[in-house]
């Protein structure tokens, strides 16, 4: 890119950035979707662009306490960034560490880079996370816990945008986030450093402090390849005497294809094929140490053995702060930014006695949301009541809210009733759809809100009631007061923190959220999963039902499944699948958009086939490759004869799909 292109396009993201400051909606594809999402947190929290930068260190005491804690982060990280900075040999560059909070513990570089860096608060002990500093490279890398390049413009805070920016996370041994490396330079000069030479920078540290923090016990160092063992691409498995896997370093759990989470639950000999003895055994009679060992998965590495003098700690014995017992919101957060801001935003709200107003389309999750929410608050051990203001006709929703006394009116309870607003004293009362709620009945919620009291259908006297209240709609509040149909000064009472949730098709984490409910349908075990395939369709479904729709296809799913644990295209819904077919078209050669590109498929240029046809080929191909043999063919697609007897009626009732020379013979074998 030409020198005038890049300030074209660093013109074309400044004019973006302000159209944010100011509420507007940003254009498509001007911007990277991780800078537009870190701007639009930005503005959220209120944070000022054209702000002068405060120099606001932590204070003294607490910098001293934090370096203590961090100090084999420190220990680590400083021969990584002595040689990244022999090897700029003088180029206007910085290198600068966060902890986990993004407060700056080193900070190195050029000497006329780094004083117009602490003319902007870079120095030890200043906070550069998203709500201090905006849109930045350490902070956004803290906010998305992935590697992100900032460029220029791209900085929320103008005073910022003379630097380009890159930086990524680090993970302790026991996969902790610990902190953020980051190296920055002057926008004017060049380009933000490829995000992949950091991520070589911290793959440095991350296998120092592994060492460090594991330097006297057995360490396995492993790889595919014999001369990647003893380098920084090496994995490094830490070993108890009686040969069971403590912990393993990022490259390590790669190789295996293990995850943090389950490396204490295995052996040697789970990982591994072969007994932990017999492998020091062929160890000792190696004359360089280094043997060749299959991995369960079949995968042939090579593998030396430092011995250890003591034994290896496990995560909890670790002297370091006890990791705090999960909290009920945390279970939503699933990877997606947007969603961890939500939380973030409700965290704050815990407490103060705020009313908060959850915005959403129907099914992404605004009543679960506000039960963990509740949950998590001061009042979980209160009720949490909830309300559905469009499915309770017009006639009983006032005596459902605010109950009535006895012969109130004909047809009621013969001890009347107390009404959800008093039943949720102590607690949560939670109003979904509160867009829906008729005139009358918010000028009664109005009262009940500025009183907080309740007065009962018949009754003479009002209740006194102490709630805690979440609300939710899908609709345009704001609109709906326009067009006279919603209380303004109603909206100002409910709308004390507004947070959105996002639509299921604007989220990042599909594939983890996928899991996440296989997991909960499985009783906490880990027993299903959905193939590529269908993956590749949910990606490109548009999901209008969100989360509650996720939820039905894949319980239906899991209905159609016999023998297998795999979630094939063929055991989807049928409406769902009428829904995906929808959106599978062919491209129009006079009509072609971006949208219709993304949904085509993976392989292949031509018509999207149908999901009806993806099942029958695959059960055509089975059958076709075992000589028309049902038994067999059920057993390599890993279902039962009488599944594909009813896919192959279910699909092709006439039999026009089956191929000629699948004799009836042979089908009925």
């Amino acid at each position: 890119m030409s020198k005038m292109q890049e300030f074209a396009r660093l013109e074309t993201v400044a004019s973006m950035r302000r159209a944010v400051w100011d509420g507007n909606e940003c254009q498509p594809g001007k911007v990277a979707d991780v800078v537009l999402r870190s701007w639009t947190r930005c503005r959220a929290e209120g944070v000022v662009p054209n702000a002068r930068q405060e120099f606001d260190p932590i204070p003294r005491t607490a910098l001293d306490e934090t370096v203590e804690a961090k100090r084999a982060l420190i220990l680590a990280a400083e021969p990584v960034v002595d040689a990244l900075m022999e090897q700029m040999n003088d180029a206007p560059r910085m290198i600068i560490l966060n902890d986990e909070r993004g407060v700056v513990l080193l900070n190195q570089g050029n000497d006329t880079l780094l004083e117009d860096a602490r003319r902007r608060a870079v120095r030890v002990g200043v906070c550069w996370d998203e709500h201090a500093r905006g849109t930045n490279a350490m902070g956004t890398a803290l906010a998305e816990r992935r590697p992100v390049a900032i460029h220029g413009a791209e900085h929320y805070l103008e005073s910022n945008t003379i630097f380009t920016c890159t930086a990524a996370p680090i993970y302790d041994p026991f996969g902790e986030f610990t902190g953020i490396l980051d190296i920055s330079g002057y926008a004017g000069d060049m380009g933000p450093v490829p995000i992949p030479f950091v991520q070589m920078a911290v793959q440095f540290i991350e296998n120092q402090l592994f060492r460090q923090t594991f330097a006297d016990c057995i360490l396995l160092h492993f790889h595919v390849r014999p001369d990647f063992v003893g380098t920084m691409r090496e994995g490094i498995a830490v070993l108890s005497r009686e040969g069971t896997i403590v912990s393993m370093n990022r490259a390590g759990l790669k190789i295996a294809g293990l995850n943090l989470e389950a490396v204490a639950d295995h052996r040697f000999d789970s990982v591994f094929d072969l007994n932990f003895g017999a492998f020091l055994d062929h160890v000792r009679q190696s004359a360089f140490g280094l043997v060749r060992v299959s991995l369960y998965g079949g995968v042939q590495v090579y593998a030396r053995v430092e011995p250890g003098l003591r034994v290896p700690p496990r995560p909890a014995a670790h002297a370091r702060p006890p990791r705090p017992a999960p909290r009920p919101l945390d279970s939503l957060d699933t990877g997606d930014a947007a969603v961890r801001l939500a939380i973030d935003r409700a965290r704050r709200a815990i407490g103060r006695n705020l009313s908060i107003l959850i915005q959403g389309e129907t099914g992404a999750g605004k009543e679960v949301f506000a039960k963990h929410l509740h949950a998590e608050s001061p009042r979980s051990k209160g009720p949490f009541v909830a309300v559905n203001c469009a499915a309770i006709p017009e006639g009983l929703i006032e005596s459902e809210l605010f109950g009535y006394e006895e012969g109130a009116f004909t047809g009621g309870r013969r001890k009347g009733n107390i009404g959800k607003v008093a039943q949720a004293h102590g607690g949560t009362l939670f109003l979904d759809e509160i867009g829906d709620m008729a005139p009358g009945l918010q000028t009664r919620l109005l009262r009940v809100l500025q009183d907080r009291a309740v007065m009962p259908l018949g009754g003479r006297e009002p209740m006194p009631v102490d709630i805690a209240l979440v609300c939710a709609t899908h609709r345009n509040l704001r609109s709906l007061i326009a067009q006279g149909q919603f209380r303004e000064d109603l909206y100002y009472r409910l709308n004390g923190l507004a947070i959105s949730l996002p639509p299921l098709r604007q989220r990042s984490d599909l594939a983890a959220l996928v899991n996440h409910i296989l997991f909960q349908c499985c009783g906490g075990e880990p027993h299903y999963s959905v193939s590529p395939e269908v993956m590749t369709l949910f990606k490109r479904h548009a999901w209008p039902g969100n989360l509650r729709q996720l939820h039905n296809v894949l319980d239906a799913a899991l209905a159609m499944l016999d023998d297998g644990h795999v979630i094939e295209p063929h055991h989807l819904p049928e409406d769902f699948v009428m829904e995906v077919d929808s959106g599978l078209r062919p491209i129009e050669e006079d009509g072609s958009t971006a949208a219709h590109r993304a949904r085509q498929p993976a392989s292949g240029s031509g018509p999207a086939k149908k999901l009806q046809d993806l099942a029958l080929d695959a059960i055509e191909q089975a059958i076709e490759q075992n000589e028309g043999n049902i038994s067999v063919a059920a057993r390599q697609l890993g279902v039962s004869r009488t599944t594909i007897y009813r896919k192959l009626r279910q699909l092709s009732p006439t039999g026009c799909h089956r191929p000629a020379h699948w004799s009836q013979s042979r089908i009925g074998t």
